[in-house]
């Protein structure tokens, strides 16, 4: 099959597609992905991703790994496989693997409010940072606006969930002082 050909190329045995786990993360971040077992029980995330987004991935491949380096903790670089790459191509189809991390369904929109992930994730952005002072200028691609994130996450929560949007206004608004 695709899927054992594609892992075959890390060098890792599949004894089961796993689709009843769960896969963190947005599903349209590529074309396809599974969970996958392999012999010792050992769970990946294997993906197919377009072709057309292979310079893309490859920037994120380069600054996962850069910061996993660094020792940036909480992130999942993708895995090298047997020919160093982070990404492998079968019959034109473009493959990536990473480790499988098992997560919690959340309760959408309500945790958004848990006091803690902020905190987390106020840490994880102070680790963030002072990781990827040294991100070599090649790695980084156009650069990142936290405040165009917000402005675009902002407008879709109020065109979806404009009562929930009233309630985190207060927020955003603070955030678009440039905090």
């Amino acid at each position: 099959s695709m899927i054992r050909a594609a892992t075959g190329r890390w060098g890792f045995h599949v004894k089961a597609v796993r689709h009843e786990l769960a896969l963190c993360g947005s599903p349209e971040r590529c074309a396809y992905r599974t969970a996958v077992e392999c012999m010792d029980g050992s769970l990946y995330v294997l993906e197919e991703i377009d072709g057309c987004d292979i310079p893309r991935k490859s920037r994120l491949h380069a600054r996962l790994d850069f910061l996993s380096n660094q020792g940036l903790v909480r992130i999942n670089p993708y895995l090298t496989s047997k020919t160093g790459s982070f990404r492998e191509t079968i019959d034109g189809r473009h493959f990536q693997i990473s480790r499988f991390i098992p997560g919690l369904a959340l309760k959408r929109p309500d945790y958004v409010f848990d006091r803690w992930r902020g905190n987390v994730l106020a840490d994880f952005l102070i680790d963030l940072r002072a990781k990827s002072a040294d991100l070599p200028e090649s790695e980084c691609g156009p650069p990142f606006s936290i405040m165009a994130f917000i402005r675009d996450l902002a407008r879709r929560i109020n065109a979806r969930e404009p009562d929930r949007f009233k309630q985190i206004r207060p927020a955003i608004d603070f955030l678009e002082t440039g905090f």
